[in-house]
């Protein structure tokens, strides 16, 4: 199913957190798949997909990115070290093979990505209540829907 279909992308989303990722996990199999392999860092990563709204596209992740770094926990030695995981590798590497070469994945995210990263960055993620925890989502989160989540968190979705 394509990454539209998916209910988190919706500012007023009203499934828990738990269910909305195992929304992306059934439309998205091999997003479950890998979560399934990797383990608790990919889980904490796919739960960022569904409370800020950021699909699996490239510019979705680009997207989630900013997210991350600003409004999120994880610091940037937490995001560094998630770079360098071979699974993660792995899959950029397929990334910049889809893309055609790493200097036309470069030009297209300076061309048409890195602006609306940079909107996202001074926009949204500066308007946040707290940041997310990366890592340790507690049961009550994971079972409170995501639009209050959103509303406690000051998350507003970006497109």
């Amino acid at each position: 199913m394509a990454n539209q279909d998916l209910s988190f992308l919706h500012q007023e989303c009203t499934l828990t957190l738990r269910e909305g990722l195992n929304e992306l996990y059934d439309k998205q199999p091999e997003v479950g798949a890998s979560a399934k392999k990797v383990g608790a860092l990919f889980v904490d990563h796919d739960a960022t997909h569904v409370i800020f709204g950021c699909d699996t596209t490239f510019k979705g992740e680009a997207m989630l990115d900013a997210w991350t770094l600003g409004g999120t926990n994880i610091g940037w030695k937490g995001a560094m070290a998630y770079s360098r995981m071979p699974e993660v590798k792995e899959i950029i590497q397929q990334l910049v093979k889809e893309e055609g070469g790493r200097l036309r994945l470069y030009a297209k995210y300076f061309v048409t990505v890195f602006p609306k990263v940079m909107r996202v960055r001074f926009g949204p993620v500066r308007r946040l209540n707290k940041r997310w925890p990366y890592h340790g989502i507690t049961e009550d989160m994971w079972n409170s829907p995501v639009n209050e989540l959103r509303d406690e968190y000051g998350i507003k979705v970006a497109r």
